[in-house]
């Protein structure tokens, strides 16, 4: 069931996201960390802030199914070990001062039923990668916003 006015509301609440949540100003980098399901979220998101004069809008798409193959399958040696690539992306985003828009929509119990010990070896790999990102973001030297979108998994919790 689409709403009256889903879409003019999609819209305002990407605007919202953007001019209020980080405040695109034109030159600026924006990275959106988003879910695949969120794809005309994202869209919306990505032409707001072209239209405040980014310069460049990088997307991060998530994929709940891809994060729990991932987690139950991935070699062990792999948890721990995040490619440099993946550094290097969250060191760019320092580098210029990114501005950071994410959307929660994940599964809640996504990655129910699997090891623990296998998630929490890997978040503590990603989050030693995350780590100069995440102090940007904490001093506040990075805008940043959370904003919520309902996936289908999501809105039926």
């Amino acid at each position: 069931m689409t709403l009256p006015n889903f879409d003019k509301s999609l819209k305002q609440y990407a605007e919202l996201a953007v001019d209020i949540g980080v405040a695109v100003k034109p030159g600026d980098t924006v990275y959106l960390q988003i879910a695949v399901d969120q794809a005309k979220l994202a869209q919306l998101i990505v032409a707001a802030a072209y239209d405040r004069g980014a310069a460049e809008v990088q997307v991060q798409w998530h994929d709940d199914l891809i994060k729990r193959l991932d987690m139950a399958h991935m070699a062990t040696s792999r948890l721990y070990n995040i490619p440099d690539f993946i550094k290097g992306q969250f060191d760019y985003w320092v580098d210029h001062n990114a501005k950071r828009i994410t959307v929660i929509s994940a599964d809640p119990d996504n990655l129910a039923g699997l090891d623990p010990q296998r998630i929490a070896n890997y978040q503590n790999a990603f989050n030693q990668a995350y780590a100069r990102l995440m102090d940007a973001i904490s001093s506040m030297k990075i805008s940043w916003t959370i904003i919520g979108a309902a996936s289908p998994k999501w809105a039926e919790k």
